[in-house]
């Protein structure tokens, strides 16, 4: 297998300075060697110097990238996978090659995107992630999301130590790398809703009985998601007749819990469909893992009193099968069935706005630029003052 590595500073070959991304670099280039890996180093052009090009070996002055000329090395080295490291600002390409694509996310950090539509266009070609710290996982599953990237395969992103790279386990995922069309991404704070928010395949249906308990793991499918919904089907007479209670919970993985909500059985005749809204102190980036759980009352078995929708087999935003928590069940089918769950935008209230507000003003009072932020409060307050004359003339 042959690696073309696209490094983001000049490695430490022979005297050349050298810096924490250039040593990671150094260091996934000789672990995937030892694995029987051919890396082929691009570093790039710009940083090199005449004395540092003096210094180089041939090949590597031969192979260093400019921002036009990615494209044409990959086409003139013909990788079997193209690798990234450290970070995704230096991918320069106009289109998505022909051979799998891994970003080695190394050092980056959950901050405020200045180039969003670099970071889309990189991620919409991107096969696989490295990344070393769980927190960012979550962070860039938002990312993932948005860039039309649906990572229905758990493996996209893989999680790879900062001190000591298991290079053999490494070795083995980038054989293993499956190869995806390019996607296209939805640019800008709001875009539509898209598939990934209605679980996609195979439709069945999950009967629920007296004293059943299931849960369902999923992820948040992306920032600002508003709320939760399961359709609800063939709710019996027994159930329309009394006083049959079903409990709704939304918790995260850690067992935090975000919301409970109780629905009369006989209430969702009309309604045909369970919600449940995520708390407006919910403040997701997309990527948290969650659960929802589902139970009725009293002691099993009894008839059936509702179906649920659920689908053949989970996919991303769904991370498992459904989990019954109640003995009583019969298995009838090996078949692993999840909830089809479905998932909708949250509105764009003012404590939504005014907490993205917050969080902006709060990045730049720590970069320093208060002049920005003195900027755009005397922006904001004019334009709160033309709205309000606005308002007092039309009112006369």
């Amino acid at each position: 297998m042959k690696v073309l590595l696209f490094t983001n500073d000049l490695m430490p070959f022979t005297e050349l300075p050298t810096s924490e991304a250039a040593q990671r670099c150094l260091q996934l280039k000789s672990g995937l060697e030892r694995s029987g890996i051919e890396v082929l180093v691009s570093m790039p052009r710009h940083l090199a110097t005449g004395e540092v090009l003096d210094k180089l070996p041939k090949e590597l002055a031969r192979l260093m990238w400019t921002h036009e000329s990615q494209a044409q090395i990959i086409s003139r080295t013909e990788p079997d996978l193209v690798l990234y490291s450290c970070g995704w600002q230096h991918v320069e390409l106009q289109a998505k090659p022909s051979m799998p694509l891994i970003l080695d996310l190394h050092a980056e950090r959950v901050q405020v995107c200045e180039q969003v539509d670099s970071l889309l266009n990189a991620f919409s070609m991107a096969d696989g992630l490295l990344i070393s710290d769980p927190a960012l996982k979550n962070y860039f599953y938002g990312w993932l999301v948005q860039a039309g990237r649906i990572p229905d395969d758990r493996r996209m992103i893989q999680m790879v130590s900062d001190e000591e790279i298991d290079t053999d386990k490494l070795a083995e995922h980038l054989r293993t790398v499956k190869l995806r069309k390019a996607s296209q991404p939805f640019y800008g704070s709001v875009h539509p809703k898209a598939d990934y928010v209605r679980v996609i395949g195979d439709a069945r249906r999950v009967e629920l009985k007296r004293g059943d308990a299931v849960s369902q793991r999923f992820i948040v499918p992306e920032a600002h998601t508003g709320c939760l919904e399961l359709r609800v089907f063939d709710i019996s007479q027994e159930a329309a007749s009394s006083q049959e209670i079903l409990d709704l919970e939304l918790r995260l993985g850690s067992g935090k819990v975000l919301r409970r909500k109780q629905f009369k059985l006989k209430d969702l005749l009309g309604k045909g469909r369970l919600q449940i809204r995520f708390p407006a102190s919910f403040s997701s980036l997309g990527g948290e893992e969650a659960v929802v759980s589902l139970s009725i009352g009293g002691s099993g078995p009894g008839p059936k009193l509702l179906c649920v929708a659920g689908v053949a087999s989970a996919r991303f935003p769904l991370i498992s099968d459904l989990s019954w928590q109640s003995g009583a069940r019969e298995e009838s089918s090996a078949e692993s069935i999840a909830l089809a769950l479905s998932f909708s935008p949250g509105d764009q209230s003012r404590l939504y706005r005014a907490r993205q507000l917050i969080r902006r003003a709060v990045w730049l009072v720590r970069r320093g630029e208060w002049k920005r932020v003195a900027w755009a409060i005397r922006r904001r307050t004019s334009m709160l003052g033309s709205i309000a004359r606005g308002k007092l003339v039309r009112s006369g």
